[in-house]
Order: C-alpha cells, then sequence, then structure tokens
C-alpha cells in the first residue's frame, strides 16, 4: 500500500487525505495545532455551500470526525524537515512516503510596531472570535480593512462596549456589504488614514498611539492586517512566487514530481474554503494518479 504524507491540517489538507485514502492509499495528515486551520478563527462562516451559517469550530471538527471516521492517520506533530529529493518527512524521526501533499496554509501578518510582542496574548490578539470573549464590555481596536477586519469588528461590537476600527489609508479592501454593516453599528468607530505606533500599558494593553499623535485608550487590539504563507520547510527547495507562495499547475503539481500543493500556501488569487477543499480534491485525485504510475 502506497504512503502519502499530507503537510497540514486545514480544509485543503484534509480533503486531499479523504481522496487519496478512499483511493487506497495509507495516508498520514500532520498538524502542529489545531485541525481546521484559518477555520477555526471564523466564528460564522455563511458562504460553504450546503450549510447556510456553520460556525467555524463545527465545520472544522465535522472535517476532523470525517477524517477519523475514514481510518486517516492524524497526528499533531510539527514537521522539522522535508527531504524532497528523498520523500522523508522529518518530526522527531524520519518517515519515508510515496508522495507528499503540502497544505500548511498561512499565518496572521504582524504589525511590528513596538508593545506587539510582549502583550501578546495580554490584550494584543490575532483572533476575535478566538479571544473576543475576555473583553465583554470593555474597549477595543480592530486594525485592518479587509473582510476579516471588518467582521471582526461586528462580531466585537456585540458584546463590547466600544469598538474602533483603524486603518491606514481611506479606501478599503472589504466588500461593501461588511463595510454598510459597520458603518450603521453605532457602537463601532472607523478610523482612516492612521497607523499604529505603538501598544502601550503596563502589565496588559492599555492604549495605542497612532502616527496622527493620537492615543486610544483601549484594553484589547485585534490585528486583522492578513496573512503570510506558512512557507519555512519550503524555501530553497520548491518553486515559490514572489510573495512566497507555492508555485503549482493546475494538476496541484509542485516542481518536484509527486509533491503537491493545496489550499492557501499556493500561489492563487481566491482563498477562500471553497477552493481550499477544491485544491485538496485535485492534489487528492492527483497524487493517486501519480501512485498509479510508480
Amino acid at each position: 500500500m502506497y504512503k502519502v504524507a499530507v503537510i497540514g491540517g486545514g480544509p485543503a489538507g484534509m480533503t486531499s487525505a479523504l481522496y487519496c485514502v478512499r483511493g487506497g492509499a495509507d495516508v498520514t495528515v500532520y498538524e502542529k495545532n489545531m485541525f481546521g486551520g484559518q477555520m477555526l478563527l471564523t466564528n460564522e462562516i455563511e458562504n460553504y455551500m450546503g450549510f447556510g451559517s456553520v460556525s467555524g469550530w463545527e465545520l472544522s471538527e465535522n472535517m476532523r470526525i470525517q477524517c477519523e471516521n475514514a481510518n486517516i492517520n492524524l497526528i499533531n506533530q510539527e514537521i522539522i524537515d522535508i527531504n524532497e529529493k528523498t520523500f522523508e518527512i522529518q518530526t522527531n524521526e524520519y518517515k519515508k512516503y510515496d508522495a507528499i501533499i503540502i497544505s500548511t496554509g498561512a499565518t496572521h501578518r504582524k504589525l511590528n510596531v513596538p508593545g506587539e510582542n510582549k502583550f501578546n496574548g495580554l490584550g494584543v490578539s490575532y483572533c476575535a472570535t478566538c479571544d473576543g470573549n475576555f473583553f465583554r464590555n470593555k474597549i477595543v481596536c480592530v486594525i485592518g480593512g479587509g473582510n476579516t477586519a471588518f467582521e471582526d469588528a461586528v462580531y466585537l461590537s456585540s458584546i463590547c462596549q466600544k469598538v474602533y476600527l483603524i486603518h491606514r489609508n481611506i479606501n478599503f479592501k472589504a466588500a461593501k456589504i461588511h463595510i454598510n454593516k459597520a458603518k450603521v453599528t453605532k457602537n463601532i468607530e472607523i478610523i482612516v488614514n492612521a497607523n499604529v505606533v505603538s501598544i502601550n500599558g503596563n502589565d496588559k494593553v492599555e492604549n495605542i498611539l497612532l502616527d496622527n499623535y493620537k492615543n486610544i485608550e483601549t484594553n484589547g487590539i485585534f490585528i486583522s492586517i492578513g496573512v503570510i504563507p506558512q512557507n519555512d520547510l519550503l524555501i530553497n527547495k520548491f518553486v515559490l512566487d514572489k510573495d512566497g507562495y507555492l508555485v503549482v499547475n493546475d494538476k496541484m503539481q509542485t516542481n518536484i514530481k509527486g509533491i503537491f500543493g493545496a489550499g492557501d500556501i499556493i500561489s492563487k488569487n481566491t482563498r477562500q474554503i471553497a477552493t481550499a477543499v477544491g485544491d485538496g480534491a485535485i492534489a487528492g485525485v492527483e497524487a493517486l494518479n501519480y501512485l498509479n504510475t510508480l
């Protein structure tokens, strides 16, 4: 029986694993955090077909259980290295596989300002749905101008006393539906043309300083300024685009035969749960096609 390693347990990774195991392969999925990936950071998903509205946690758990029921090996372990020549995966030991699917995803982009690392977990957060409840009836700031930032602001407005949404320029990347919803929410104040200079406090976040010299008292700051590819294992081994995303063809094949990519880690225009699942399905099918040639 051929062995397939899937690196990353988000929707792309779990979908590719399901296709591979149904095709007769022995599949192991490695995930260093919680299975579900970025889905776990979404309070409510309304654009995944067949569900209408579902929480990110529920959808993640449904996928994980489906993989378990299909006898896929789900391992919470960080990969240290990929040997792209021998197809060996290094954790605390070396294991050789016949095919590899890379679905390491992307991670939150940081502001890189003084106080951000110091107060991480002490008022600085990158996940409103994960940590919002800690700031119930308090004042918070959301940084960003995309869909996630506006969704976070609206979600936090339902549990917090006041929400400041701060963006570095006057134009937003978010969809109009999200912008309009935030604008009509009474306890959301939108501040434009402003950058965070520093995050300040003693034992926890107490205020932030903007480059217009405005000081905003706040109990928490939620940073929603996009993501960057988790490509540490890929550099100098695989072809990456200018932003560091993994380059694949329409069969999800990387520049190395037998190694595939799927999900948010690959170079593409749209990063959604639906596209990740689609990528995973293609990667799983093409991995099986490759194995059948061995």
